[in-house]
C-alpha cells in the first residue's frame, strides 16, 4: 500500500525538527566539554611546570643538568 504524500511530508518534517533540536542542544554541550577538557589539561601542565616537573610525563626535572629535553619522554622543555 502506498502512503499518501502528506504522511511522507509530516514524517520528514518531524525528523527535521528532531535533528534541529538535537543540533541546538548537542553543539553547545560539545563546546563546553571541549573547553573544560582543554582547561584541565592546561592547568595540569602549568601546575607540573611550577613544581619543576615535565608538563607531559610529570618526571621530576629538579636537580638535573640543563637539557632542552625531558630525559624520560623526550619532550622539548620551553
Amino acid at each position: 500500500r502506498v502512503r499518501p504524500w502528506h504522511a511522507w511530508l509530516l514524517g520528514a518534517g518531524a525528523w527535521f525538527v528532531m535533528l534541529v533540536i538535537v543540533w541546538r542542544l548537542l553543539v553547545p554541550l560539545i563546546r563546553i566539554g571541549t573547553r573544560v577538557g582543554v582547561a584541565t589539561v592546561t592547568g595540569r601542565r602549568r601546575s607540573r611546570r611550577r613544581r619543576g616537573h615535565c608538563p607531559v610525563c610529570d618526571y621530576d626535572l629538579r636537580g638535573l643538568e640543563f637539557s632542552p629535553h625531558c630525559p624520560e619522554c623526550g619532550t622539548l622543555q620551553v
